[in-house]
C-alpha cells in the first residue's frame, strides 16, 4: 500500500480482512450478500450499492466482530458462530483518501469540494438523524469566508451535523440511497472506492468492485470457545456498563 495526494493505492499482495455474523457466506464475492446487522424496515439495505468493506488488519475485523456480537446479544439475537474473511489484492486499486490528516468532518467536506465532489445536496441524507446534507449549504460557503470567526462557526456547524464524529461521515457517504451518487462521483474521478477512519487499529477500505481481489477465504469462529473473542466481548461489556453509569 502506498499513499499519493488525496489517494491511497492498494498494491499487489496487500491483505484485507472483514467480519460477518454467522457462517453462511458465499464462496465468491457477491453484491447480493448483506450482513444481517445492516438492514432496516424503513430504508432496506444499508449497503445498497453492494460495496465491499475491509480492514487491513485482522485484529480490527475480530474486534468489530466482538462488538457486533455484543450488540446483537443486547437485542436478544444470539450468534454461536462468526466469520473472519480475508483476501489479497491482485492489482493496484486507487482509493480516495478521506483519512490522512483529516481530523474533523469539516476537513473531509473541504477536501471533497476541492476535488469537485459536491455532496452538499438533497441527494445525500444523514439517515441516523433524518436530515439532508443540503442544510449545510450556507455553512459550507462560510468555510471560505475571509473572516476567521465565520469560518470557525461554519466548521462547528458542519462537525455538529455529524455529531463531531468523522467515522459517521465516512459511513454515511455510502449509506442507503447515498451510495449510488457517491459511487458515480468517485468513479468519474477514476477512484475505485475510498478510505476513511473508523477503527483505531485499521482504516476502513471501501471497494466498489471485487475484480482486483482474490476470492474470499473464510475462517469460522466459534464464539464460545474462541478465547480472544471472548476477552474482547467481555471488555466491550465492561466499557458499556461504565458508560451507562
Amino acid at each position: 500500500m502506498r499513499k499519493e495526494e488525496n489517494c491511497i493505492i492498494l498494491e499487489l499482495g496487500d491483505q484485507l480482512y472483514r467480519y460477518d455474523l454467522g457462517d453462511h457466506l458465499p464462496d465468491n464475492w457477491s453484491t447480493d450478500y448483506y450482513n444481517p446487522e445492516y438492514i432496516t424496515p424503513q430504508y432496506g439495505r444499508k449497503n445498497a450499492i453492494g460495496a465491499f468493506f475491509f480492514y487491513n488488519d485482522c485484529r480490527a475485523a475480530k474486534q468489530t466482530l466482538a462488538q457486533a456480537i455484543h450488540d446483537q446479544t443486547k437485542k436478544g439475537h444470539k450468534y454461536d458462530l462468526g466469520t473472519i474473511t480475508y483476501c489479497e489484492v491482485t492489482d493496484e486499486i486507487r482509493l480516495l483518501d478521506l483519512q490522512t490528516g483529516l481530523y474533523q468532518c469539516s476537513n473531509i467536506i473541504s477536501v471533497l469540494l476541492e476535488l469537485d465532489i459536491d455532496i452538499i445536496s438533497d441527494r445525500f441524507y444523514n439517515y441516523p438523524f433524518k436530515q439532508s446534507y443540503s442544510i449545510l449549504a450556507n455553512a459550507v460557503d462560510n468555510l471560505y469566508s475571509d473572516k476567521l470567526n465565520t469560518r470557525l462557526e461554519a466548521a462547528r456547524e458542519i462537525n455538529q451535523f455529524f455529531k463531531q464524529y468523522p467515522p459517521l461521515l465516512g459511513q454515511s457517504l455510502t449509506d442507503f440511497g447515498n451510495g449510488e451518487p457517491f459511487k458515480e462521483m468517485l468513479q468519474s474521478k477514476n477512484y475505485e472506492g475510498y478510505v476513511f477512519m473508523e477503527n483505531l487499529i485499521s482504516d476502513t477500505f471501501c471497494l466498489f468492485n471485487s475484480n482486483k481481489i482474490t476470492s474470499p477465504t473464510h475462517k469460522i469462529v466459534c464464539v464460545e470457545s474462541d478465547k480472544e473473542l471472548q476477552e474482547l466481548i467481555k471488555a466491550i461489556g465492561i466499557n458499556s456498563n461504565k458508560s451507562d453509569m
